[in-house]
């Protein structure tokens, strides 16, 4: 095989089957670039892509294809491209860094024979770097480590594979092997690949064997269905093979088209064991397609799991801005969730104030938020989040278990017969020594409790267990303000439940009426400033009518704040440019009063008119520091 993969481009599916098949199974190789949030990954990737032929030099990244991606800078879809380097295949797997994206590269592990363990040589080791470095050895995925960004002024790479070897991150204790890169200057890149080779395991060729191939990730595509990424570990997967998925082995399906992903698709009648590659099967739900299932001829022992479920973390209740328009936004949000394991959809019951609407569950709020930006790049829909709710459960006087699945289901604030319990997540938080004090009165007020506090020159390891709604209602924010930016954050997402304390519902009220969607829980402490500064910011987001509005926070009978919400003034006695009753007194006095008791009645009738703003408005207080 020639030394370029484009050089397969234009060739017929049959030529690059036979192609592929030349390539023994042991000069095969997947490797996935693993780091904390903008550590290079993405550059790297591109820069790797550039030198192997697969992309031309200077083209827009090939791997964040995702509007999002591009107008946020960072990387939330796991991308898979396969490269040609001299007679070997590498597959590459480009993962997200931010921590709300943790189960792409979860995902992606399963996938690789080992993982490039990348750290900034500025920045150095990160809590993200310690996180998925866990995941990689909990996966049994061997690691090496490069410094990137070496070609930066602040750069200290020496110092860097020092802490890398001393930290025992990876295997290797010797500095000087450590890789140093710059995706920039292209300083180091082309001692990437040769260091990947290595995690090819050198076993007999298993391409005789019956078909097993595993699901790595899949998508929808409008007019072909479910595109599933597979990695196929024993035989061949063939065009017009007839396979099944071992969770519905009773649904045989026929393979329409494989290829290799260079990240644009190559079409190939055939992919041998070694490749990981996309298979489309006629399937038109991609859920069908579970990420881990295994993909056989017929029954045979699947392959190990490899790879967990995403655990949502935090529910939010999606509306449309028009009752009318739940079936398009319904259907817009299922096409987008097909794109997203982690997300889960179900029908929420009708709100008194919003109509019908769905809830889903995301990992984080950043995941929200990209889920939001995606639904309208991607489908044109506008649509309202509320502030989301983490999985709370309520447990009975009689035992039993509830979830809560809105805050319809809170206990009223009297109401000591229930015991709530709240999800808990074990969190570390990587600072230098100089900031640990900013660091742990941050954390502290927080905290359910400290579980370690470990030293190591100038960097210190804290550990807490911290309440999850308490993590995401700003920790990050808050921690890099109270240490300039310094200290980095890593969460095990599998929350385990505790009993609450001190919980309570805010409500929030316009002109009397309690809008659910705009209540959110707080700690008891932290309850009255909450809610006024959710009166104040409504105040500035909701639009004045021709009424007035008045805007109340209240826990239960007890009202924390009130703000109102001026009306317009209608000038009723100018017409056509002209003064009405000239000079009559009586008659102005009797406009005005007609003007006053017309806003009495569109007060009492009136429905005030809400915005994704007001929404946010909400989210951004409840998520404000402390």
């Amino acid at each position: 095989m020639r030394r370029a993969i484009s050089s397969l481009v234009r060739r017929r599916p049959s030529e690059v089957g036979e192609a592929l098949a030349e390539i023994p199974q042991s000069r095969m190789v997947s490797f996935s670039i693993i780091a904390h949030v903008d550590h290079g990954k993405s550059s790297l990737s591109q820069r790797l892509l550039e030198l192997q032929g697969n992309v031309a030099t200077g083209e827009e990244s090939a791997l964040d294809t995702l509007e999002v991606e591009k107008s946020r800078g960072i990387t939330v879809k796991a991308v898979t491209a396969s490269m040609m380097y001299g007679e070997w295949l590498v597959n590459l797997v480009d993962t997200p860094g931010h921590v709300d994206f943790a189960h792409e590269v979860r995902r992606s592990l399963a996938a690789c024979d080992g993982a490039l363990l990348l750290v900034d040589a500025a920045q150095g080791i990160e809590a993200q770097t310690l996180s998925v470095a866990a995941a990689a050895r909990s996966a049994g995925v061997p690691l090496i480590a490069a410094c990137s960004k070496c070609d930066l002024v602040t750069a200290d790479p020496d110092a860097v594979a020092l802490a890398l070897c001393a930290s025992g991150l990876v295997e290797d204790d010797d500095p000087d092997r450590v890789l140093r890169l710059s995706a920039k200057t292209g300083l180091g890149v082309p001692e990437v690949l040769p260091a990947v080779l290595g995690f090819a395991k050198q076993e007999a060729s298993s391409r005789s064997l019956p078909l097993r191939a595993r699901v790595v990730d899949s998508r929808y595509d409008a007019k072909r269905g479910a595109v599933c990424v597979v990695r196929v570990v024993d035989g061949v997967l063939r065009e017009n093979q007839k396979i099944i998925f071992l969770s519905r082995p009773e649904e045989a399906l026929s393979v329409q088209e494989v290829g290799l992903l260079t990240p644009a698709p190559l079409r190939s009648s055939s992919l041998p064991a070694g490749c990981v590659g996309y298979a489309i099967c006629g399937l038109r739900d991609v859920r069908r397609a579970l990420v881990g299932d295994t993909v056989a001829e017929s029954a045979v022992e699947p392959l190990e799991a490899g790879f967990q479920p995403a655990i949502p973390a935090l529910y939010a209740s999606v509306f449309p801005p028009d009752g009318a328009l739940f079936d398009d936004m319904a259907r817009a949000v299922d096409r987008l969730a097909l794109n997203d394991a982690a997300v889960t959809v179900e029908r929420e019951p009708p709100r008194p104030s919003l109509g019908s609407g769905l809830r889903v569950g995301f990992l984080g709020v950043l995941h929200m938020d990209v889920f939001r930006q995606r639904l309208r790049d991607e489908f044109d829909a506008d649509v309202l989040f509320c502030a989301p709710l983490v999985p709370y459960r309520l447990v009975k006087n009689d035992a039993t278990v509830v979830d809560v699945k809105s805050l319809d289901d809170w206990p009223a604030v009297d109401d000591d017969e229930v015991e709530i319990l709240e999800p808990v997540v074990d969190v570390d938080v990587l600072v230098p020594t100089s900031f640990l004090g900013a660091a742990v009165q941050t954390l502290e007020p927080r905290a359910k409790r400290q579980l370690a506090l470990e030293t190591t020159g100038e960097t210190t390891v804290l550990k807490y267990v911290l309440p999850w709604a308490r993590v995401v209602d700003g920790l990050s924010e808050e921690l890099a303000n109270a240490t300039r930016g310094y200290a980095s954050l890593a969460v095990d997402h599998a929350p385990r439940f505790e009993t609450a304390r001190g919980l309570v519902k805010v409500d929030i009220a316009l002109n009397g009426t309690t809008v659910d969607a705009l209540s959110f829980v707080a700690a008891r402490d932290d309850a009255v400033k909450k809610g006024r500064d959710a009166a104040a910011s409504l105040k500035t987001h909701v639009p004045r009518h021709q009424f007035e509005v008045v805007v109340q926070a209240k826990i239960g009978g007890k009202v924390l704040a009130r703000d109102r919400i001026p009306p317009f003034r209608k000038d009723v006695l100018t017409k056509g440019g002209k003064t009405v009753g000239g000079g009559d007194v009586t008659r102005k006095k009797k406009l005005l009063e007609k003007q006053k008791q017309g806003k009495k009645r569109q007060k009492t009738i009136g429905n005030v008119a809400l915005s994704q703003d007001a929404f946010w408005a909400v989210l951004n207080v409840k998520n404000s520091s402390r």
